[in-house]
């Protein structure tokens, strides 16, 4: 039997619903495409599980994360470095549950879900299932053609990551954890530090670090927070390599390639650039390990100079808290809508562009002119 097998029963939490087939969203053909861009890594080093786990834990007590009474939320997508997270968290003795949004892409998510149920049918975590089109009444692959469609070249990272944070955000506070976990290493990390110096993006670059946001302050110190449920990074400080040995150590039923939808991803430009560094006697890994450090020394100076003056807005559409008058997602959202229906009136349902059938979303918009600032470009973030 292998390591990983389904116990008789499994603690999943997800909401029946009735979805549209992918093939009425997309070419029959984009299954099979979406399938043969992932790719198992086959190269991976030894690695001693324990002192693995040791080095995690070292992150969480040194910059107070949480601690053994809180529970953790866990925000996985069924990749290596979310299970690697959820699997070492488990290992600690933590108090877990796992959340996963569902973007419907194709046979990816698919498969990355029936992995991920997998996993955490084994280690007994409760798994709480979101999916786009439940909430959107589309996949993101759909809601990206009618964005492109109507003029908004907006990268499907872009698109994802807005409405995924959103979701999070929204659901997590229904569950209650002291904490949302998510699976960053020190690849990513080191990566986004670089990607917002070059985007000159210094604000966004003083909200990162293994704690999420402008505060400096220990989480288990502070009272639970009802609008957002703080994020942290376990993984901060470890390497890519490592958490791939780690999970071939377990042999975990992951996929080790990306996303195929982020082929248009700066990231992906940030990480080719990370492979070619020149020799000259530096240690790749070294580097990467450089540059969060450096950043971590001056994070402080960061946020102390560049925190946003006054008070966080609350979302007139869907009540989250946003740094603008309305929250990425609505405005997002907003732009795949026909311009007749947002100026109609509150609580309309939404019509798709291409047909009459009805899109029920979870959000109403009130009156919005189209062309106007608050409907406005957004960052690559909320808050």
């Amino acid at each position: 039997m292998s390591y990983w097998s389904y116990p008789e029963t499994l603690p999943l939490t997800v909401s029946p619903v009735s979805e549209p087939s992918l093939e009425s969203e997309q070419p029959e053909e984009y299954n099979s495409h979406v399938c043969l861009q992932r790719q198992d890594i086959q190269e991976s080093h030894s690695i001693d599980p324990a002192a693995f786990e040791q080095r995690v834990q070292a992150t969480i007590d040194q910059y107070k994360l949480f601690s053994k009474g809180d529970k953790v939320l866990v925000a996985c997508s069924g990749g290596k470095d979310s299970t690697v997270l959820l699997h070492v968290l488990w290992k600690l003795g933590y108090t877990l549950e796992a959340i996963t949004v569902d973007a419907a892409i194709g046979c990816y998510t698919k498969e990355n879900l029936k992995n991920l149920k997998e996993v955490c049918a084994r280690i007994q975590v409760p798994l709480h299932i979101i999916e786009f089109r439940k909430e959107f009444g589309k996949s993101l692959c759909y809601i990206q053609s009618v964005l492109k469609e109507r003029g908004y070249n907006y990268k499907s990272c872009h698109t994802c990551g807005v409405l995924r944070r959103y979701l999070l955000n929204r659901e997590s506070k229904k569950i209650k954890p002291r904490v949302l976990a998510t699976g960053h290493n020190m690849d990513d990390e080191a990566q986004a530090v670089l990607m917002n110096f070059f985007r000159g993006s210094l604000t966004m670059l003083a909200r990162t670090g293994p704690k999420s946001g402008f505060s400096t302050a220990s989480l288990t110190s502070q009272a639970p927070n009802s609008r957002f449920i703080p994020r942290v990074k376990p993984l901060y400080f470890i390497p890519e390599q490592d958490i791939i040995a780690y999970s071939k150590h377990y042999q975990f039923p992951v996929y080790y390639g990306e996303c195929p939808c982020s082929s248009d991803a700066y990231r992906r430009e940030m990480k080719s650039l990370f492979l070619s560094l020149p020799g000259a006697g530096l240690d790749k890994e070294q580097v990467k390990k450089n540059i969060v450090d450096s950043f971590l020394t001056i994070k402080s100076t960061l946020v102390s100079q560049l925190t946003p003056a006054g008070h966080v807005n609350e979302c007139p559409i869907c009540g989250e808290p946003s740094a603008k008058d309305i929250c990425n997602a609505c405005a997002l959202l907003a732009k795949i809508q026909p311009q007749e229906t947002v100026q109609e009136q509150k609580t309309s349902p939404y019509k798709s562009l291409h047909s009459d059938t009805l899109i029920p979303l979870s959000i109403s918009l009130p009156v919005i002119p189209v062309v106007s600032g608050i409907v406005s470009e957004m960052g690559d973030s909320d808050l």
